[in-house]
C-alpha cells in the first residue's frame, strides 16, 4: 500500500526527530514544507536553493517518494548531494525505522561528476548538535 504525502511527510519528521536533526529544521518541514540543505563543506544550514530543488522534485515525481533534508559532501574528489527520502511503500517503513536505530538513513545520491553513477541507497549519518553529516 502507498503512503500519501502527508503520511511520508510525517514519518520524515519521526525519522529526524529519532536523529536529532534541529528543532528549527523539522518545525519548517512540518509548517511550511521548506526542506533544508546541510552541506558539511562550510557547517552551513539553510533552505534548499531554487536549483537544487529542481532536483528534489524531479526525483519525487520519478519515484513518488518524499524528500526531507539533503546533505553535501565530497566523497573521492566529487561533490555529491544526498537527498534523505522517505519510500513511498507502507512495507518498506518497519526496515527504515529498524535501521535509523544504526544511523542509516535511505537516500537518493547525486553524483555531479558523473550523473550517469548518481544511485539510491542506504548511508550512514552522524548528527553533532543537530547538524547531520554523511559518514559512510
Amino acid at each position: 500500500m502507498k503512503l500519501t504525502r502527508e503520511q511520508m511527510k510525517q514519518q520524515a519528521i519521526k525519522f529526524m526527530t529519532a536523529l536529532g536533526i534541529k528543532k528549527s529544521v523539522i518545525i519548517r518541514l512540518n509548517d511550511d514544507n521548506t526542506i533544508f540543505h546541510f552541506t558539511s563543506l562550510n557547517n552551513s544550514c539553510k533552505p534548499v536553493s531554487p536549483s537544487l530543488m529542481k532536483s528534489v522534485r524531479e526525483h519525487e515525481k520519478k519515484t513518488g517518494s518524499f524528500v526531507y533534508l539533503v546533505t553535501s559532501s565530497y566523497i573521492a574528489d566529487c561533490l555529491v548531494y544526498d537527498l534523505w527520502t522517505v519510500s513511498p511503500y507502507e512495507d518498506d517503513q518497519e526496515h527504515c525505522e529498524r535501521v535509523l536505530a544504526d544511523n542509516i538513513v535511505y537516500a537518493y545520491c547525486i553524483n555531479t561528476r558523473i550523473p550517469e553513477f548518481s544511485e539510491s541507497g542506504s548511508i550512514a549519518v552522524k548528527v553533532i548538535n543537530g547538524f547531520p553529516y554523511r559518514v559512510g
